[in-house]
């Protein structure tokens, strides 16, 4: 998102800069595994969370497989397990926490209909994923480059 030529990229020119399907696999297979493994015993399910969690970073930064991916992530995360879940897991916490928050209102206020609901979660959602999405993109660029890798993102900061 940074200026090019002088002027910030559009909405459009950002979008087009997203990989989405190789994104959305992604989401879904992590989504299943730790959601597999809440149900499972809890455990693995953090586990999931934690080890794949860099995976959607990996896929645009690294411009790799989902496959690869989910592999790249596990070996990003280790050895700083423990620091990603500090970072990681409040701000899911708190996002799920908000997010229940405001269905719960949009029930109470504009009654118990799903697409009320459906509303609610969709712009909670909206508002603050980003926060998860950032750490998680922060968290990907210092691992891959305390690794030794180098960081191409897609435009170059202002001098």
């Amino acid at each position: 998102t940074h200026r090019r030529d002088g002027q910030l990229p559009s909405l459009r020119e950002i979008a087009g800069m997203v990989n989405y399907g190789p994104l959305i696999a992604i989401d879904l297979i992590y989504g299943a595994a730790v959601a597999v493994g809440l149900v499972l015993f809890v455990v693995p399910g953090i586990l999931a969370f934690i080890w794949l969690g860099l995976a959607a970073p990996v896929v645009e930064i690294e411009h790799r497989g989902i496959r690869e991916a989910f592999v790249r992530s596990a070996r990003l995360v280790r050895g700083k397990f423990f620091v990603l879940a500090a970072v990681l897991i409040p701000i899911e916490i708190v996002g799920d926490a908000l997010t229940e928050l405001a269905t719960g209102l949009a029930h109470d206020l504009l009654g118990g209909s799903l697409w009320a609901e459906w509303l609610a979660d969709v712009l909670s959602n909206l508002a603050f994923t980003p926060f998860y999405a950032v750490a998680a993109v922060l968290l990907t660029v210092d691992r891959i480059r305390e690794k030794g890798g180098g960081v191409e993102l897609h435009s170059k900061p202002l001098p």
